[in-house]
């Protein structure tokens, strides 16, 4: 993987971020604020590269924090998640997207609430999901959180995706400053 770290400035790298999800919504106008900001570009070329920066973030996930993937359909999303996932359980378990059930619960080192917002067809509708509470238990991975953007708890980090055609996927990590201080202070040359 190629990363770059973005150091005090907010580039535009939001010009590159997949405008409109499958229900028009634009995830750029919804994803970032004043205070999150994008902070690293990875490159990842293979699926063992994702599960790998998947692992990096998982090894700075704490209780109460709140993980947004955005990118396109068949993007990888699922695939990040595995790797934020495995890094924090003690076993092997199947990770799979929630796509139908909303939520999965995954508890290891750290309770992980995985949810898919794909089929929600209204943002209140994931109210129902208690995701309040599960941040109070642990932390929280949303795949497509533009369906329900105005309805989740602000902050925490957000990563999005975009195909770079048969040369892999570039990821942007934005976040406030502790995720920025969190991932950058000890990210591994080989992995980013």
């Amino acid at each position: 993987m190629r990363s770059t770290v973005l150091q005090n400035v907010i580039v535009p790298v939001l010009i590159s971020l997949p405008c409109r999800n499958h229900k028009g919504v634009c995830a750029r106008d919804l994803l970032y604020s004043a205070d999150v900001t994008p902070f690293l570009v990875t490159h990842c070329d293979s699926e063992a590269k994702t599960l790998a920066l998947g692992a990096q973030i998982g090894a700075h996930l704490q209780a109460g924090d709140l993980v947004r993937l955005s990118a396109p359909l068949g993007m990888g999303k699922t695939v990040l998640a595995r790797g934020i996932i495995l890094s924090l359980m003690d076993e092997e378990v199947a990770v799979t997207s929630p796509t139908f059930n909303l939520i999965q619960p995954y508890t290891g080192r750290l309770l992980v609430w995985h949810a898919d917002l794909y089929r929600l067809n209204h943002p209140e509708e994931v109210l129902e999901l208690g995701l309040d509470d599960a941040l109070d238990q642990g932390a929280v991975l949303v795949e497509w959180p533009e369906q329900a953007e105005s309805m989740l708890p602000p902050g925490g980090l957000v990563v999005t995706g975009q195909d770079l055609g048969g040369q892999g996927r570039s990821w942007t990590l934005a976040g406030d400053e502790v995720w920025r201080k969190r991932m950058i202070k000890d990210l591994d040359d080989d992995c980013t």
